[in-house]
Formats: C-alpha cells, sequence, structure tokens
C-alpha cells in the first residue's frame, strides 16, 4: 500500500501543490527549521525562487543535496572508476525518488517564494531496497560468467550499489551488508584478467596506444613481448573520405576492428565499429576517430 501511495504521489505532485502563503501571516518556522514542518518519518528540505515552480525545484535539489552530501563522505574505490557513467544511472534512479516528493507548504515573501519538500524515508528507503537488491542479483550473474567483461561489469554494478546503499542509509541510519565484497570482486578481476596475456600491434602507432590503454585499464594484462603473450590482438582499420561542404575541413569514415589470433594460428575478429570524424586535416580526423574507439572499448569490453 505504501508504494501505491508513492507512485500516485508521483502522478499527482506535478500538477498539485500546496496553498500559497503569503507574507501577510506569520513567517512559518519551517524557514529557518525545515524539520519543523515535517515528521520524523520524512526528510525536508526548503527551495526558494522568484516562482512557485522555480521554488518547488529548488526544495527538490536541496533534498538531493543532502543525499549527495553524505554520500561523498563515504565513497568507496569503486565509486571512483566509473564516474561518468555511474553518475548518470545514479540520476535516473534518483529523480524517480526527488520528484515523488511532496511539496507540504510553501510561502510568499517580498516577491520570493519558499517552498517545503518532504521525502517520505520509508517508501523511497523501500524502493531504494528493491534497486539493491536487483543490483545484488545481476552482480551475482555477472560474476558467475567470470570473463573479464563480465567481471568488470560486476564492478559497476557494486559502485551504483554502493552509492544507492548510502543513499538509503541517510533515510534509515543503516546500510544493507554487501553481499559480496569489492575485495572479492577485485580478486576475480585479477584472476580474469591473468588468464590471458595480450600482445597488441597496429600499423599506426597512436592507434595502438589508444586499444592498449583501453584494454589495460579494463584489467587486461598485456604482454610486452608476442612470445610472452598468449594471444595477438592485431588493430586495424580502412578509412575513406566523405564528403563536407564545409571550407578548410574534411569528413572520413574510419572502419576499425580487432583480429585476435592464438598460438594455434586461429583468427578471430572483434569489436568491429565505424565513425565518421572530422578535422582539419586527415590525421586531426584520425585522432578524433581513434578516441572514439578507445571509448567505445572502454564503455563495451572485449572477451577475449
Amino acid at each position: 500500500m505504501k508504494i501505491f501511495r508513492f507512485i500516485l504521489l508521483f502522478a499527482l505532485n506535478a500538477c498539485v501543490s500546496a496553498p500559497l502563503t503569503t507574507a501577510r501571516a506569520p513567517r512559518p518556522a519551517w524557514l529557518e527549521t525545515p524539520k519543523a514542518g515535517c515528521s520524523s518519518d520524512e526528510l525536508c528540505a526548503v527551495g526558494a525562487g522568484n516562482s512557485l515552480n522555480a521554488a518547488r525545484i529548488d526544495a527538490r535539489t536541496e533534498i538531493s543535496k543532502i543525499l549527495e552530501t553524505k554520500i561523498d563522505a563515504s565513497s568507496s574505490t569503486s565509486e571512483t572508476l566509473y564516474g561518468a557513467i555511474l553518475n548518470e544511472r545514479i540520476s535516473e534512479k534518483t529523480n524517480v525518488l526527488l520528484n515523488a516528493a511532496e511539496i507540504k507548504e510553501t510561502f510568499e515573501d517580498g516577491g520570493s517564494v519558499y517552498a517545503l519538500a518532504a521525502l517520505d524515508k520509508p517508501i523511497a528507503a523501500a524502493v531504494l531496497k528493491k534497486e539493491i537488491q536487483k543490483l545484488d542479483d545481476e552482480t551475482e550473474s555477472a560474476l558467475k560468467e567470470g570473463s573479464l567483461p563480465a567481471v568488470v561489469r560486476a564492478e559497476r554494478l557494486f559502485a551504483e550499489r554502493n552509492v544507492l546503499n548510502a543513499r538509503r542509509a541517510v533515510l534509515t541510519g543503516s546500510l544493507i551488508p554487501d553481499a559480496v565484497s569489492f575485495a572479492e570482486i577485485a580478486s576475480r578481476k585479477k584472476e580474469a584478467a591473468e588468464m590471458q596475456k595480450l600482445f597488441i600491434e597496429a600499423a599506426a602507432p597512436l592507434l595502438e596506444q589508444s586499444v592498449r590503454e583501453a584494454l589495460s585499464a579494463a584489467g587486461y594484462v598485456i604482454a610486452s613481448e608476442k612470445s610472452g603473450a598468449d594471444l595477438i590482438v592485431a588493430v586495424s582499420f580502412v578509412s575513406q573520405r566523405q564528403h563536407l561542404n564545409v571550407e578548410g575541413f574534411v569528413r572520413y569514415r574510419f572502419d576499425f576492428k580487432l583480429e585476435v589470433s592464438d598460438k594455434s594460428g586461429s583468427k578471430e575478429d572483434k569489436a568491429a565499429a565505424s565513425f565518421s570524424e572530422t578535422g582539419r586535416t586527415y590525421n586531426q580526423a584520425f585522432e578524433n576517430a581513434a578516441d572514439s574507439y578507445k571509448k567505445l572499448l572502454s564503455d563495451n569490453i572485449p572477451s577475449f
């Protein structure tokens, strides 16, 4: 029933707000102390703006700041590895909570509008717990798979879980115990990476460096000599000039792929991708394409 109430609040808050009180009434206590307008089961914050809508948005932003301050103080090593990806995923899930925060009171004083936002802590905590349990299941599945890309995925899921767990702890005062430790994931990642040593070669030094950096950051062990490698990763590309009606710039399409061969001579193509890039010269366009390919390999780690 509480979860239903949470969803209902989300649907109604967009069009329903608390009555606007003007300065002719006494200044409410919640302007100085947000807790004065809320119960112990609510997390509250005050926002201000030059309109009611601006004040409502600011109030929900202030709730977000309360949570983020707590999270920053308890971040772990894993959370620093996937900053941009992690922030995007967390923002999507947290915005659902913040948009469902109820605007309990409003007040207008001298052209400024204030709003008191309240987030139902038990309901929000229940929503976060469900997300955490889902992440735990996905992490366990990734570790069972065992490949390096799967273990890296588990590491990213763990980082996301940590942030959601810290956010839930702000609401409940306690953390949900980890289903698996970061140390265990790191150990499994090292084991998976050491199973196959890679030697990387490419006709273009810049491309070789880009691929080397992406795979090394993913955890793969890069051999300095072919003789010490289990797999040879040959990076190849073809380019084709494309029409661009902009003076002083050129555009090229670059098709990349990794040709992976083992000691028996068996070969397999991996991570084929194409990019159209612009630059003042061919070399500049190529540099842009190499960066794009590096990002693709970092975000979608190939399995060898």
